[in-house]
């Protein structure tokens, strides 16, 4: 099994490969109204809007730095394998 790691919280974590659709670099998120602090907002991901999760902020931490070095992993769902889309 061959496995991305990366940083959150500095915390280490593994994401296995097959998980994920592409590493990308940060990009605007459009706020959603009422939504937990965790989530970012929504992004455009090649035309469709996917939710930008602070995984940090989601673990209980409120640190979160955008950094040069910070990259977004845009993963699959179990959903998404069910229903085909890969999103």
């Amino acid at each position: 099994m061959h496995v991305v790691l990366w940083t959150a919280a500095g915390q280490r974590y593994a994401t296995p490969t097959e998980q994920i659709l592409e590493v990308i670099p940060p990009v605007d998120a459009r706020s959603v109204p009422e939504s937990p602090a965790w989530v970012r907002g929504l992004i455009n991901y090649r035309g469709r809007l996917i939710p930008l999760l602070d995984v940090p902020g989601l673990l209980g931490h409120d640190d979160w730095v955008l950094r040069m070095a910070s990259r977004i992993i845009v993963v699959t769902t179990e959903a998404g394998k069910k229903d085909g889309s890969r999103l």
